[in-house]
């Protein structure tokens, strides 16, 4: 056998190599990705599941985890659960059925609601009271809150996760954590303006089942670390800061995407304003474009003072007020008067932040009866 005769059969010899190689980890792949359709073999290969639903995300800074199942670090009676896919609640289908209206309550830890139970959530009160009053359509309510989300996240996850469930109606509810101020020399810790080759990176090989296998043997068990529960994923505070996560120009331009995302789909939006500093920049966003927009503080306003003057027509044993915060005058900086008031009366917020369960109950039947009185929605 002469010299280029050697050399092809090395090289085809090598090229046999490669390829079987290619292909056990193509079928380790496959079946790995089967295996982990089951949800205890999922949390196994990611096992801060048992810790914290939080997840890296190359895109979003960081998501749900699917299957992911903790208590509540706010109210430990309380056990928050994420579907398999990655929301907060019950499990739906990926694809819509034909008789379904599906909506989405995309937002903050205030849609996400870690102080009650999912079905005291307001996406969940929603869901019930407009299947009380629509027939001929199968309602569908799927809480899209995040803890820590702002607008910005808000778009991306719209763009590459909403619509591929095809919505029908968004309700968008972010604000809080766009008002909150940046840390003086602390860059946000989401991804503004990263979309470099470390990002697409960190994409693809957080795809690869093989890839979470091997790092989940030879990367330490976070469970065996203690952990303090972060609510907020963003390095920043309520003031004070150097300027704010994201600065009004921006959040009305972000909601404007939003709604323009939507409706080139043919998707309807609604402007849901909860615990929201930027209450009047959503108000103008709604104006600018045409949005139907539900004030929570106009409509707890004017509830307050009716329990106030009929207290004996209202149910108020769902007030589960969490009597040991501490409502800082911190918080008069970036609320009005009107907004103070509620907070303080103890009736509807958990914390300065969240509703507790009768605030939950109220906004969402309350959100309800808004959308039944819009024209061309349902």
């Amino acid at each position: 056998m002469n010299d280029k005769n050697k050399n092809n059969s090395k090289t085809l010899t090598f090229a046999v190599v490669i390829a079987f190689f290619v292909f056990c980890v193509i079928l380790i792949e496959v079946v790995l990705h089967l295996m982990a359709l089951n949800s205890s073999f999922f949390l196994f290969l990611h096992p801060s599941g048992k810790i914290t639903v939080k997840i890296d995300d190359p895109f979003l800074s960081w998501s749900l985890l699917p299957f992911g199942s903790i208590k509540s670090p706010i109210v430990h009676d309380v056990e928050i659960k994420i579907n398999s896919n990655g929301f907060r609640g019950k499990e739906f289908e990926r694809r819509k059925p034909k008789d379904a209206f599906r909506i989405f309550c995309m937002g903050d830890s205030s849609v996400y609601a870690m102080e009650v139970d999912s079905e005291e959530a307001y996406p969940s009160i929603l869901e019930k009271k407009l299947k009380e009053k629509v027939h001929g359509k199968k309602v569908e309510v799927i809480n899209a809150g995040v803890p820590g989300y702002e607008t910005l996240q808000g778009l991306i996850l719209l763009k590459r996760k909403i619509l591929k469930y095809d919505p029908d109606l968004i309700v968008i509810s972010y604000g809080f954590n766009d008002y909150t101020f940046r840390k003086k020399g602390h860059e946000d810790d989401t991804f503004i303006g990263d979309f470099g080759y470390k990002r697409y990176l960190r994409l693809y090989t957080s795809k690869l089942m093989l890839y979470k296998l091997v790092k989940r043997f030879f990367y330490e068990d976070p469970t065996k670390k203690p952990m303090v529960p972060k609510i907020f994923g963003a390095d920043a505070e309520f003031t004070g800061g150097d300027s704010h996560r994201v600065p009004e120009s921006d959040y009305i331009k972000n909601l404007g995407e939003i709604v323009e995302t939507a409706r080139n789909r043919n998707v309807k939006v609604v402007f849901f304003s909860l615990a929201n500093p930027y209450r009047k920049q959503m108000k103008l966003a709604a104006e600018k474009y045409s949005v139907p927009f539900f004030d929570t503080t106009e409509f707890l306003g004017r509830l307050l003072d009716d329990i106030k003057a009929n207290p004996n027509q209202y149910d108020l044993s769902k007030n589960n007020m969490n009597e040991f915060i501490i409502y800082s005058d911190a918080f008069s900086e970036i609320y009005n008067a009107e907004d103070m008031k509620i907070y303080h009366s103890g009736y509807f917020y958990y914390d300065s932040v969240h509703f507790n369960e009768l605030g939950h109950l109220m906004i969402g039947e309350a959100l309800a009866r808004f959308i039944l009185s819009q024209k061309d929605i349902l």
